[in-house]
């Protein structure tokens, strides 16, 4: 997995990485009614907070974040927007926390190799 995650082009030449998030789970688990692979929102301590706290920094990380899904692994079920209004299943929570340590539901924060913290 590339470093930077907002690397497209790296992303793009990482078929095994594509091919595991469209197979095990874009394809598998209802992900709210999107769908998409968050990217952090604050890179130099690790996490992606979602919240609407700064609605406009919101507004234009989602923005970038769905650039680069569309790009990766394609259009969103439902086309996205942003800034969305996510919801993950626990399961496929566990899925993405085990292979990609970058997730966030509504008002939840999961810092790297932490458990989720309540914001």
């Amino acid at each position: 997995m590339p470093a930077n995650r907002d690397d497209i082009d790296a992303l793009e030449h990482n078929p095994q990485f594509i091919e595991y998030v469209k197979q095990e789970i874009l394809g598998k688990y209802p992900l709210g009614h999107h769908g998409l692979i968050h990217w952090p929102m604050d890179e130099e301590k690790w996490i992606f907070e979602f919240t609407y706290l700064n609605r406009e920094e919101t507004r234009r990380k989602c923005e970038k974040a769905l650039e680069i899904h569309r790009r990766v692994f394609g259009q969103p079920p439902d086309g996205g927007e942003a800034p969305p209004n996510w919801s993950y299943t626990a399961e496929a929570l566990k899925t993405f926390l085990e292979y990609y340590p970058y997730v966030c539901t509504y008002k939840i924060i999961f810092p790297r190799k932490k458990p989720p913290l309540i914001a």
